[in-house]
Protein backbone atom coordinates (compact mmCIF):
# COMPACT_ATOMS: atom_id res chain seq x y z
CA UNK A 1 0.00 0.00 0.00
CA UNK A 2 1.30 3.46 -0.50
CA UNK A 3 2.50 5.74 2.27
CA UNK A 4 0.42 7.89 3.51
CA UNK A 5 0.87 11.64 2.77
CA UNK A 6 3.67 14.28 4.19
CA UNK A 7 1.03 16.05 5.74
CA UNK A 8 -0.85 13.50 7.65
CA UNK A 9 2.40 11.81 8.29
CA UNK A 10 3.40 14.89 10.48
CA UNK A 11 -0.04 14.69 12.25
CA UNK A 12 0.72 10.93 13.11
CA UNK A 13 4.45 10.33 13.56
CA UNK A 14 3.93 11.03 17.43
CA UNK A 15 1.66 8.40 17.84
CA UNK A 16 -1.21 10.53 18.94
CA UNK A 17 -3.86 11.55 17.08
CA UNK A 18 -6.14 14.13 18.23
CA UNK A 19 -9.38 16.03 17.83
CA UNK A 20 -7.20 19.09 17.22
CA UNK A 21 -5.38 16.94 14.62
CA UNK A 22 -7.95 15.77 13.40
CA UNK A 23 -9.59 19.69 12.53
CA UNK A 24 -6.05 20.05 11.08
CA UNK A 25 -6.26 16.94 8.87
CA UNK A 26 -9.96 18.01 7.43
CA UNK A 27 -7.88 21.96 6.35
CA UNK A 28 -5.54 19.95 4.95
CA UNK A 29 -7.56 17.40 2.72
CA UNK A 30 -9.71 21.23 2.16
CA UNK A 31 -6.50 22.33 1.30
CA UNK A 32 -5.13 19.94 -1.34
CA UNK A 33 -2.37 18.97 1.07
CA UNK A 34 -3.83 15.50 2.13
CA UNK A 35 -6.79 13.43 0.54
CA UNK A 36 -9.79 11.34 1.47
CA UNK A 37 -7.41 8.60 1.00
CA UNK A 38 -5.53 9.81 3.89
CA UNK A 39 -8.39 10.24 6.04
CA UNK A 40 -9.28 6.43 5.38
CA UNK A 41 -6.07 5.43 6.19
CA UNK A 42 -5.87 7.15 9.38
CA UNK A 43 -9.12 5.36 10.34
CA UNK A 44 -7.57 1.89 9.03
CA UNK A 45 -3.93 1.87 9.64
CA UNK A 46 -3.46 4.52 12.29
CA UNK A 47 -6.62 3.66 14.42
CA UNK A 48 -4.39 2.42 17.44
CA UNK A 49 -2.55 6.17 17.24
CA UNK A 50 -6.06 7.45 18.16
CA UNK A 51 -6.41 9.26 21.66
CA UNK A 52 -9.59 8.89 23.79
CA UNK A 53 -12.56 10.07 21.89
CA UNK A 54 -11.26 11.07 18.72
CA UNK A 55 -13.06 8.24 16.87
CA UNK A 56 -16.29 10.13 17.16
CA UNK A 57 -14.24 13.22 15.10
CA UNK A 58 -12.62 10.66 12.50
CA UNK A 59 -15.73 9.50 11.89
CA UNK A 60 -17.39 12.78 11.38
CA UNK A 61 -14.69 13.53 8.89
CA UNK A 62 -15.21 10.70 6.95
CA UNK A 63 -18.77 11.47 6.34
CA UNK A 64 -18.17 14.67 5.75
CA UNK A 65 -15.86 14.15 2.80
CA UNK A 66 -18.30 11.54 1.44
CA UNK A 67 -16.41 8.28 2.49
CA UNK A 68 -18.13 5.14 3.88
CA UNK A 69 -14.88 3.66 5.39
CA UNK A 70 -15.59 3.28 9.18
CA UNK A 71 -12.73 3.72 12.17
CA UNK A 72 -11.17 0.16 12.67
CA UNK A 73 -10.47 -1.51 16.56
CA UNK A 74 -7.88 -0.73 18.54
CA UNK A 75 -5.69 -4.10 19.16
CA UNK A 76 -6.19 -5.77 22.65
CA UNK A 77 -3.66 -8.53 22.43
CA UNK A 78 -2.48 -11.01 19.66
CA UNK A 79 -4.84 -13.69 20.67
CA UNK A 80 -5.70 -13.67 16.78
CA UNK A 81 -2.04 -14.79 15.78
CA UNK A 82 -2.10 -18.14 17.94
CA UNK A 83 0.86 -19.33 15.52
CA UNK A 84 3.21 -16.59 16.46
CA UNK A 85 2.48 -17.42 20.36
CA UNK A 86 3.25 -20.86 19.97
CA UNK A 87 5.86 -20.58 18.27
CA UNK A 88 4.76 -22.15 14.70
CA UNK A 89 4.57 -19.11 13.10
CA UNK A 90 7.61 -16.31 12.68
CA UNK A 91 7.78 -12.99 10.52
CA UNK A 92 8.73 -12.39 8.29
CA UNK A 93 10.06 -15.82 7.20
CA UNK A 94 5.67 -16.78 7.20
CA UNK A 95 4.91 -13.07 5.49
CA UNK A 96 2.87 -14.79 2.68
CA UNK A 97 1.51 -18.18 4.16
CA UNK A 98 -0.03 -15.86 7.18
CA UNK A 99 -0.20 -12.56 5.88
CA UNK A 100 -3.36 -11.88 8.22
CA UNK A 101 -0.66 -12.19 11.12
CA UNK A 102 1.40 -9.06 9.58
CA UNK A 103 -1.13 -5.84 10.25
CA UNK A 104 -1.40 -7.44 14.02
CA UNK A 105 1.75 -7.31 14.78
CA UNK A 106 2.07 -3.26 13.27
CA UNK A 107 -1.19 -2.57 14.74
CA UNK A 108 0.28 -3.74 18.60
CA UNK A 109 3.55 -1.82 18.17
CA UNK A 110 1.17 1.49 17.08
CA UNK A 111 -1.11 0.62 20.12
CA UNK A 112 2.14 0.69 22.34
CA UNK A 113 3.73 3.16 20.67
CA UNK A 114 0.33 5.37 21.61
CA UNK A 115 -0.28 3.53 25.04
CA UNK A 116 3.40 3.72 26.49
CA UNK A 117 5.02 7.01 24.82
CA UNK A 118 7.31 5.61 22.68
CA UNK A 119 7.49 6.81 19.39
CA UNK A 120 10.36 5.19 18.46
CA UNK A 121 7.75 1.80 17.82
CA UNK A 122 5.78 4.06 15.45
CA UNK A 123 5.07 3.88 11.44
CA UNK A 124 3.74 6.92 10.64
CA UNK A 125 4.40 6.23 6.89
CA UNK A 126 3.02 3.02 6.62
CA UNK A 127 1.26 1.89 9.64
CA UNK A 128 -0.75 -1.06 10.04
CA UNK A 129 -0.65 -1.93 6.00
CA UNK A 130 -0.05 -5.58 6.20
CA UNK A 131 3.43 -5.32 4.17
CA UNK A 132 6.80 -6.28 5.74
CA UNK A 133 9.30 -3.50 5.32
CA UNK A 134 12.23 -1.39 6.85
CA UNK A 135 9.53 0.86 8.95
CA UNK A 136 8.39 -2.36 10.60
CA UNK A 137 11.31 -3.56 10.87
CA UNK A 138 13.26 -0.89 12.27
CA UNK A 139 9.98 -0.25 14.92
CA UNK A 140 9.96 -3.86 16.34
CA UNK A 141 14.16 -3.96 16.73
CA UNK A 142 13.66 -1.12 18.80
CA UNK A 143 10.67 -2.79 20.57
CA UNK A 144 13.30 -5.79 21.03
CA UNK A 145 15.82 -3.13 22.50
CA UNK A 146 13.24 -2.11 25.07
CA UNK A 147 12.71 -5.46 26.29
CA UNK A 148 16.40 -6.53 26.66
CA UNK A 149 15.63 -8.93 23.39
CA UNK A 150 18.28 -9.17 20.87
CA UNK A 151 17.21 -7.02 18.43
CA UNK A 152 16.73 -9.35 15.09
CA UNK A 153 13.88 -7.62 13.57
CA UNK A 154 12.19 -11.16 13.55
CA UNK A 155 8.72 -12.19 15.48
CA UNK A 156 10.05 -15.61 17.33
CA UNK A 157 7.98 -17.12 19.99
CA UNK A 158 9.91 -14.30 22.39
CA UNK A 159 9.08 -11.56 20.79
CA UNK A 160 5.62 -12.60 19.85
CA UNK A 161 5.39 -13.39 23.56
CA UNK A 162 6.76 -10.14 24.76
CA UNK A 163 4.31 -8.11 22.00
CA UNK A 164 1.16 -9.81 23.81
CA UNK A 165 1.90 -9.11 27.57
CA UNK A 166 3.22 -5.84 26.72
CA UNK A 167 -0.47 -5.02 25.15
CA UNK A 168 -2.37 -6.78 28.21
CA UNK A 169 -0.84 -4.21 30.52
CA UNK A 170 -1.57 -1.63 28.60
CA UNK A 171 -5.34 0.02 28.89
CA UNK A 172 -7.19 0.00 25.81
CA UNK A 173 -7.58 3.61 24.59
CA UNK A 174 -11.53 4.31 24.61
CA UNK A 175 -11.55 5.78 20.98
CA UNK A 176 -15.41 7.20 21.09
CA UNK A 177 -17.34 8.97 23.81
CA UNK A 178 -17.80 7.60 26.34
CA UNK A 179 -16.05 3.94 25.23
CA UNK A 180 -18.84 3.42 22.86
CA UNK A 181 -18.34 2.89 19.15
CA UNK A 182 -21.15 4.15 17.41
CA UNK A 183 -20.44 1.81 14.22
CA UNK A 184 -20.21 -1.34 16.79
CA UNK A 185 -21.84 -4.25 15.85
CA UNK A 186 -25.45 -5.23 17.50
CA UNK A 187 -28.61 -6.59 16.98
CA UNK A 188 -29.10 -4.30 14.26
CA UNK A 189 -26.23 -5.49 12.08
CA UNK A 190 -27.15 -8.43 12.63
CA UNK A 191 -30.45 -8.23 11.51
CA UNK A 192 -29.33 -6.21 8.28
CA UNK A 193 -26.30 -9.08 8.01
CA UNK A 194 -28.83 -11.64 7.84
CA UNK A 195 -31.29 -9.70 5.12
CA UNK A 196 -28.29 -8.97 3.29
CA UNK A 197 -26.99 -13.02 3.39
CA UNK A 198 -31.05 -13.60 2.07
CA UNK A 199 -30.95 -11.13 -0.65
CA UNK A 200 -27.37 -11.69 -2.48
CA UNK A 201 -26.74 -15.14 -1.25
CA UNK A 202 -29.96 -17.66 -1.29
CA UNK A 203 -28.42 -20.10 -3.11
CA UNK A 204 -25.44 -20.76 -1.29
CA UNK A 205 -27.58 -22.39 1.73
CA UNK A 206 -30.11 -24.68 0.31
CA UNK A 207 -28.87 -28.79 1.19
CA UNK A 208 -28.31 -29.24 -2.23
CA UNK A 209 -26.53 -25.95 -2.91
CA UNK A 210 -22.98 -25.59 -3.10
CA UNK A 211 -22.03 -23.69 -0.01
CA UNK A 212 -20.45 -20.39 -0.50
CA UNK A 213 -18.96 -18.85 3.02
CA UNK A 214 -18.32 -15.35 3.50
CA UNK A 215 -15.73 -15.78 6.60
CA UNK A 216 -12.09 -15.88 5.68
CA UNK A 217 -11.30 -17.42 9.30
CA UNK A 218 -13.45 -20.04 8.80
CA UNK A 219 -11.59 -23.50 7.88
CA UNK A 220 -13.12 -23.69 4.41
CA UNK A 221 -12.08 -20.40 1.75
CA UNK A 222 -14.07 -18.18 1.37
CA UNK A 223 -15.98 -16.76 -1.74
CA UNK A 224 -16.21 -19.84 -3.41
CA UNK A 225 -18.39 -22.62 -4.11
CA UNK A 226 -17.67 -25.50 -2.16
CA UNK A 227 -19.36 -28.53 -3.42
CA UNK A 228 -18.98 -30.93 -0.90
CA UNK A 229 -20.97 -29.78 1.30
CA UNK A 230 -23.98 -30.37 -1.35
CA UNK A 231 -26.65 -32.32 0.19
CA UNK A 232 -26.00 -31.23 3.71
CA UNK A 233 -28.15 -29.04 6.41
CA UNK A 234 -26.79 -25.27 6.63
CA UNK A 235 -28.23 -23.39 9.46
CA UNK A 236 -25.15 -23.10 11.46
CA UNK A 237 -22.78 -21.99 8.53
CA UNK A 238 -25.84 -19.16 7.99
CA UNK A 239 -26.02 -18.05 11.40
CA UNK A 240 -22.65 -17.99 11.81
CA UNK A 241 -21.55 -16.18 8.61
CA UNK A 242 -24.50 -14.14 10.25
CA UNK A 243 -22.00 -12.95 13.10
CA UNK A 244 -19.13 -12.88 10.73
CA UNK A 245 -21.38 -10.15 8.28
CA UNK A 246 -22.57 -8.36 11.33
CA UNK A 247 -18.73 -7.66 12.96
CA UNK A 248 -19.33 -9.78 15.79
CA UNK A 249 -16.47 -12.98 16.07
CA UNK A 250 -18.37 -16.30 16.04
CA UNK A 251 -17.14 -19.47 17.45
CA UNK A 252 -14.72 -21.99 16.52
CA UNK A 253 -13.89 -25.38 17.27
CA UNK A 254 -10.84 -25.30 19.39
CA UNK A 255 -11.05 -21.73 20.38
CA UNK A 256 -8.09 -20.85 17.55
CA UNK A 257 -9.86 -17.80 16.36
CA UNK A 258 -10.43 -19.58 13.27
CA UNK A 259 -11.59 -23.21 11.90
CA UNK A 260 -15.29 -24.89 11.84
CA UNK A 261 -18.23 -23.93 13.35
CA UNK A 262 -19.78 -25.49 15.94
CA UNK A 263 -23.18 -27.79 15.11
CA UNK A 264 -26.51 -25.80 16.01
CA UNK A 265 -27.07 -27.76 18.91
CA UNK A 266 -23.59 -26.73 20.56
CA UNK A 267 -24.20 -22.74 20.09
CA UNK A 268 -24.97 -22.68 23.37
CA UNK A 269 -21.89 -23.31 24.99
CA UNK A 270 -20.37 -20.40 24.06
CA UNK A 271 -22.65 -18.19 26.24
CA UNK A 272 -22.18 -16.28 28.89
CA UNK A 273 -23.56 -18.94 31.11
CA UNK A 274 -22.61 -22.20 29.60
CA UNK A 275 -19.12 -21.57 28.34
CA UNK A 276 -17.09 -22.25 31.43
CA UNK A 277 -18.86 -25.44 32.07
CA UNK A 278 -17.80 -26.09 28.42
CA UNK A 279 -14.20 -25.69 28.50
CA UNK A 280 -15.06 -22.36 26.88
CA UNK A 281 -13.93 -19.69 29.58
CA UNK A 282 -12.23 -17.01 28.22
CA UNK A 283 -14.15 -17.47 24.57
CA UNK A 284 -17.80 -16.06 25.58
CA UNK A 285 -19.34 -15.64 22.28
CA UNK A 286 -22.98 -14.83 23.15
CA UNK A 287 -25.24 -13.56 25.78
CA UNK A 288 -28.12 -16.13 26.88
CA UNK A 289 -31.28 -14.03 27.01
CA UNK A 290 -33.31 -16.72 27.45
CA UNK A 291 -33.02 -20.84 27.54
CA UNK A 292 -35.91 -23.38 28.36
CA UNK A 293 -34.03 -27.39 28.78
CA UNK A 294 -36.29 -30.55 28.27
CA UNK A 295 -39.24 -28.33 26.76
CA UNK A 296 -40.42 -32.22 25.17
CA UNK A 297 -40.99 -33.09 29.71
CA UNK A 298 -43.46 -30.42 29.84
CA UNK A 299 -46.96 -30.65 29.61
CA UNK A 300 -48.45 -29.28 26.32
CA UNK A 301 -50.35 -26.11 28.37
CA UNK A 302 -47.04 -25.06 30.76
CA UNK A 303 -44.80 -25.70 27.30
CA UNK A 304 -46.90 -23.60 25.38
CA UNK A 305 -46.77 -20.71 28.05
CA UNK A 306 -42.47 -21.24 28.66
CA UNK A 307 -42.32 -21.02 24.92
CA UNK A 308 -44.42 -17.76 24.31
CA UNK A 309 -42.56 -15.95 27.08
CA UNK A 310 -38.89 -17.22 25.80
CA UNK A 311 -40.25 -15.53 22.46
CA UNK A 312 -41.37 -11.71 24.56
CA UNK A 313 -37.31 -11.80 25.27
CA UNK A 314 -36.60 -12.46 21.51
CA UNK A 315 -35.40 -8.98 19.31
CA UNK A 316 -34.28 -8.62 15.88
CA UNK A 317 -30.91 -9.65 15.71
CA UNK A 318 -31.14 -12.57 18.39
CA UNK A 319 -30.46 -16.13 17.45
CA UNK A 320 -33.31 -18.98 18.44
CA UNK A 321 -31.56 -22.11 18.44
CA UNK A 322 -32.93 -25.35 18.67
CA UNK A 323 -32.12 -28.88 19.47
CA UNK A 324 -34.37 -31.34 17.98
CA UNK A 325 -35.57 -33.89 20.17
CA UNK A 326 -33.05 -36.92 20.35
CA UNK A 327 -29.55 -37.29 20.95
CA UNK A 328 -28.22 -36.23 17.35
CA UNK A 329 -25.90 -33.41 17.18
CA UNK A 330 -24.96 -32.94 13.41
CA UNK A 331 -28.72 -32.07 11.81
CA UNK A 332 -29.58 -32.11 15.56
CA UNK A 333 -31.09 -28.68 15.56
CA UNK A 334 -31.59 -25.34 13.68
CA UNK A 335 -30.62 -21.54 14.12
CA UNK A 336 -32.88 -18.82 12.74
CA UNK A 337 -31.76 -15.03 12.72
CA UNK A 338 -35.03 -12.86 14.05
CA UNK A 339 -35.25 -9.73 11.69
CA UNK A 340 -38.64 -8.61 12.45
CA UNK A 341 -41.15 -8.66 15.55
CA UNK A 342 -45.03 -8.59 15.19
CA UNK A 343 -47.73 -7.61 17.00
CA UNK A 344 -48.89 -11.10 16.82
CA UNK A 345 -45.94 -12.55 18.55
CA UNK A 346 -44.78 -14.01 15.82
CA UNK A 347 -41.52 -12.75 13.86
CA UNK A 348 -39.82 -13.01 10.43
CA UNK A 349 -37.14 -15.18 11.07
CA UNK A 350 -33.83 -15.17 8.53
CA UNK A 351 -32.52 -18.81 8.08
CA UNK A 352 -30.69 -21.74 6.00
CA UNK A 353 -34.30 -23.80 4.67
CA UNK A 354 -33.93 -27.04 2.47
CA UNK A 355 -34.36 -25.17 -0.24
CA UNK A 356 -32.54 -21.91 0.27
CA UNK A 357 -31.62 -19.17 2.75
CA UNK A 358 -35.02 -17.61 2.88
CA UNK A 359 -37.28 -15.66 5.43
CA UNK A 360 -39.98 -17.72 7.26
CA UNK A 361 -42.84 -16.20 9.35
CA UNK A 362 -43.05 -18.31 12.70
CA UNK A 363 -44.25 -18.25 16.15
CA UNK A 364 -44.28 -20.27 19.13
CA UNK A 365 -46.43 -23.02 16.98
CA UNK A 366 -43.08 -23.73 15.14
CA UNK A 367 -41.14 -24.28 18.44
CA UNK A 368 -43.37 -26.39 20.14
CA UNK A 369 -42.45 -30.09 19.24
CA UNK A 370 -38.09 -29.01 20.13
CA UNK A 371 -36.47 -30.35 23.16
CA UNK A 372 -33.81 -27.42 24.19
CA UNK A 373 -34.35 -23.92 23.04
CA UNK A 374 -32.10 -20.91 23.35
CA UNK A 375 -31.91 -16.97 23.03
CA UNK A 376 -28.70 -16.17 21.91
CA UNK A 377 -27.41 -12.50 21.12
CA UNK A 378 -23.79 -11.95 19.74
CA UNK A 379 -21.59 -9.88 21.99
CA UNK A 380 -17.60 -10.59 20.69
CA UNK A 381 -16.69 -7.97 18.28
CA UNK A 382 -14.55 -9.18 15.44
CA UNK A 383 -11.44 -7.30 15.58
CA UNK A 384 -11.57 -6.99 11.95
CA UNK A 385 -14.52 -5.86 11.40
CA UNK A 386 -17.49 -7.01 9.30
CA UNK A 387 -16.85 -9.79 6.50
CA UNK A 388 -18.43 -8.31 3.59
CA UNK A 389 -21.05 -9.96 1.41
CA UNK A 390 -21.31 -9.18 -2.05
Amino acid sequence: MPAISAAAQHLIKDARLSTTDVASLKAAVQSGQASVQDVEQLAARFVDALEAGVGDALSKLLAAVGSRARVGAPIANLALAPGLLNGSVQLPRDKVARKDYVPLVQKALIALANRTGDPSLMMPKFGADGGWGTETETALKAFQGSKGLTPSGVVDLATAQALDQALRATRITPIFAGGVDPNAPGPASMKNAANALVAKRPDAYGVDDAWINCDPRHALPANTPINGLKGKWKCNLFACNTMAAAGFEPPYYGNRGRGEYPNANQLYKWSDKHAAGHGNAGHVRFELRAEIMNADRLSATERELQVKALLATVEPGDMVIVDHAGPGVADGGHCRVAVAKHGDGSFDFAQASYSQAELQTESHVDLMGEEHIWVLRPSKRRAEGPAPVT
